[in-house]
């Protein structure tokens, strides 16, 4: 099966990258961390598919800010936060800074057909990044700004939609992308401000839970409100969820300084995270501001309310049981995601999808 074979794939890239870095893992004396995450909906379970959110990569670096005057980015991106959503306070040397390249696919559950199918989801492609930052605020919060810049209707979800259906399944042919959301190119952004806030602080080395609500605007516009729960084996486990996932990471980031290298923990770790969303308006529904666009889902189509949980698990574990993989600070994450409906009349109920996350200080 073609998602075996991509998954031994992906087990075999990091293992050759331990072998060619050894020397790299234990030197570890900054914070500087990269992520690969990949996901497919077809990993999804109970019940996988190839429909809706098909599929998605993205690669992040998050380091620390080192003064904003320093980034013509972040600086910018601050100076908006100041205007739009408030800060607690400036962004400051020690304060975490990442930058995200992702690419996200969405398909209808007919992807054979190569004519417009208006009364289910449109075939999309957004490739997208840009910056975030976290500050510090009142109580131990934390303040989240993203800013992504993405251009909608290339080919790129064409190209590896088809690659993997030519191995899997050639009886399968995606033949609908001429139909997709801003067909030939279409420039589109994100604004995210998420508040995250602890909940028991202190009370465990071992746990952590936080509450959030925050907002977007851009190509999703929606306010936002969750929780969510982690849990390590060892308090190293659970810091390098947080700076995994980029939640509420200021006071870990801090602790991984030049003077204090980051610890191997177990390599075991559990996560839970649930979201609840107020759309007012998504784009890759109902149409791109630019390019063509053939199928356009009206808004009163749209679910005006969406539920999203997030839960995963860490599998360094396994490999260093099996004395294949010992880095200090490298970490494998398997997750699953199962989201609500976000069309009102259509086949789809829920859906799901699952994915790997590979992290490692640089």
């Amino acid at each position: 099966m073609w998602c075996l074979k991509l998954l031994g794939t992906i087990a075999a890239v990091l293992v050759l990258q331990a072998s060619m870095c050894p020397a790299l893992a234990q030197s570890i004396d900054t914070a500087s961390r990269f992520s690969l995450l990949v996901e497919n909906d077809m990993w999804g379970q109970p019940v996988s598919s190839d429909r809706s959110y098909t599929m998605g990569v993205s690669l992040g670096w998050m380091t620390k800010a080192e003064g904003p005057s320093s980034n013509l980015w972040v600086n910018s991106l601050e100076k908006l936060n100041g205007v739009l959503g408030g800060v607690a306070r400036p962004v400051g040397r020690d304060d975490p800074v990442a930058w995200l390249l992702a690419e996200s696919a969405f398909t209808p559950q007919n992807i054979t057909t190569k004519e417009p199918i208006p009364n289910d989801r449109p075939f999309a492609s957004l490739l997208y990044g840009g910056p975030s930052y976290w500050v510090p605020g009142p109580d131990g919060q934390i303040r989240e700004t993203q800013l992504y810049f993405g251009v909608l209707g290339l080919g790129l979800g064409r190209v590896v939609q088809t690659k993997i259906h030519e191995r899997c399944c050639p009886d399968r042919l995606p033949q609908g992308w001429d139909n997709q959301i801003g067909n030939g190119g279409a420039p589109t952004f994100l604004y995210h401000v998420k508040n995250i806030v602890p909940v028991g602080q202190g009370w465990s080395d071992h746990a952590k839970f936080n509450v959030s609500g925050g907002y977007e605007f851009g190509y999703l516009t929606r306010l936002m409100a969750g929780a969510s729960f982690v849990y390590g084996l060892e308090p190293a486990d659970m810091r390098n969820v947080y700076l995994m996932t980029f939640a509420n990471p200021t006071s870990n980031l801090k602790s991984l300084s030049a003077n204090e290298r980051p610890q191997a923990g177990k390599g075991f770790a559990l996560w839970l995270d649930v979201e609840l969303s107020a759309i007012a308006y998504n784009q890759l529904l109902q149409g791109a501001w630019a390019g063509d666009n053939r199928v356009r889902i009206p808004h009163h189509e749209v679910a005006p309310v969406v539920a999203k949980v997030n839960a995963g698990a860490e599998l360094t574990f396994l490999f260093r049981t099996l004395g294949i993989w010992n880095q200090s600070g490298s970490r494998l994450y398997w997750t699953q995601s199962w989201r609500s409906r976000d069309l009102r009349h259509n086949n789809e109920t829920k859906h799901f999808w699952g994915g790997f996350i590979y992290t490692t200080p640089i």
